[in-house]
């Protein structure tokens, strides 16, 4: 008799290391996850934003055909593998009937054996404890992987990407992060702030999910064999050796001044507070930040 696969829904923080941890995935043998990382299945139908959100998709489309008419031999495979997921995925938005199922075939799209299948989207711990909750009661296993990042450091590198992305033809400068830096510390800039509330996500996945199907991580503890080892023994699969020194999506540095640092730090408190309170400790990579505070 065929198991069914575990489904697995990585849920955030944003710029935590969840694109570094979807590639370990996608190359894992005992996992199938599809070449789109961030799906939006949830959000997108929440918000009734399917519309826009397949027009985004279908420029991105046409970009990578475009690429594919003039990519060499090595490329060709994993951009055919790219478009065709595309194409599957504009279906299942377009799609009259339950779009849930079609979701979910879509997720097992190719599955032979393998053990896990899942859905990398960090937005989704934005998501009610409802929406999570329908969620989890989707697969018989389904499991949920929330990963917590220094927060000055997440809300720096977040701000950093989030320059880059309004201003995608110009270099990202410092005048710029510290004025978006400054809008989100005087609570002008809620999506960012919200996508480092990890207090607020993780009673959100207490609450909806079996305790024993949620793991919080630590990116500071992630990229390490123990780290690694951890995650794999909460799927059920074996452990492989990742490719530790690969960055994915590495923004821009930029060194944020002790001054602003400090303010984002006292304002980010609560978060360093929540978390040694529900762990009784801090990952080492956070005391720094708490003692130079």
């Amino acid at each position: 008799m065929t198991t069914e696969p575990t489904l697995l829904y990585v849920v955030g923080a944003a710029k935590a290391g969840t694109s570094w941890l979807y590639r370990y995935f996608r190359s894992h043998p005992e996992c199938h996850f599809r070449s789109l990382k961030e799906l939006h299945f949830f959000d997108t139908v929440a918000a009734g934003a399917v519309d826009p959100r397949r027009e985004r998709l279908s420029v991105r489309l046409k970009t990578l055909e475009q690429q594919f008419v003039k990519a060499k031999t090595q490329r060709l495979v994993e951009l055919g593998t790219e478009i065709a997921d595309i194409n599957a995925w504009l279906d299942v938005l377009g799609y009259q009937g339950d779009r849930t199922e079609a979701y979910l075939a879509y997720l097992h799209g190719g599955v032979e054996d393998e053990k896990v299948i899942g859905d990398v989207t960090p937005s989704y711990s934005l998501m009610s404890v409802e929406d999570l909750q329908t969620m989890a009661s989707l697969n018989p296993d389904t499991r949920f992987i929330y990963i917590m990042r220094d927060p000055v450091e997440r809300l720096w590198s977040h701000v950093r990407m989030e320059v880059a992305r309004r201003n995608p033809t110009a270099d990202v400068e410092f005048r710029a992060a510290r004025k978006l830096l400054r809008g989100v510390l005087a609570g002008n800039e809620p999506e960012i702030a919200s996508r480092g509330d990890y207090s607020a996500a993780v009673e959100k996945l207490k609450a909806a999910a079996d305790p024993d199907r949620v793991l919080l991580a630590f990116t500071e503890e992630m990229f390490s064999v123990s780290g690694i080892r951890k995650i794999c023994s909460f799927l059920g699969i074996g452990y492989v050796a990742p490719e530790f020194g690969r960055r994915v999506h590495k923004g821009t540095e930029l060194a944020l001044r002790p001054s602003r640092r400090k303010e984002a730090y006292d304002w980010l408190a609560p978060q360093y507070d929540y978390v040694e309170q529900l762990f009784g400790r801090l990952p080492r990579g956070w005391q720094s930040e708490v003692a130079n505070a």
